[in-house]
């Protein structure tokens, strides 16, 4: 999904052309495309959103290792066991790339859709992006190293980087 497509823009790019994989950081170009698309499905507020890039940032190295190192997660969320099996086989079904943007974001809402619906109101219930980040990681990441601080650091990063692009958007 393209920045403009969702009417955002990154800073800088005010009334001119940019090729939006080289306007902006791999993490910060990932982080707007999904923090808008649970805005508009989920209608949560932005920082609450932003827990989930913060959480995948911390898993993937900003997006930049979809494969954990043993092989077993895979995709944003470094999706292991049982979860990896059905991103997998979800990613066959709808013919697509497990490395996709596509599939993991298609991946991310179908759960938060289907069995881990009740994180959206736990994020909802939260009130700044530490507790929204800390709650994704609980209840949708489940880490086996939770290093809160660096999903935090990432989610701040992810939110400056949506509302940086929502404001250069109007």
């Amino acid at each position: 999904m393209a920045l403009s497509s969702m009417g955002l823009r990154p800073p800088g790019a005010r009334g001119r052309a940019f090729h939006e994989r080289s306007a902006m950081p791999l993490f910060e170009t990932k982080s707007i495309m999904i923090i808008h698309a649970l805005c508009r499905r989920f209608h949560l507020a932005d920082f609450q959103a932003a827990a989930a890039p913060g959480n995948f940032g911390r898993e993937t190295g900003g997006f930049v290792d979809l494969l954990q190192a043993n092989g077993d997660g895979h995709g944003w969320a470094q999706w292991s066991g049982r979860r990896r099996e059905k991103f997998l086989s979800f990613c066959r079904a709808h013919a697509a790339n497990w490395t996709s943007d596509k599939a993991n974001l298609d991946f991310l809402l179908d759960e938060l859709s289907g069995p881990y619906a009740s994180v959206i109101g736990a994020l909802r219930a939260q009130k700044d992006v530490e507790g929204a980040t800390a709650c994704f990681m609980k209840h949708y990441e489940m880490p086996g190293v939770p290093a809160l601080g660096e999903r935090v650091s990432w989610a701040r990063k992810a939110l400056a980087a949506y509302r940086a692009a929502a404001n250069h958007a109007a």
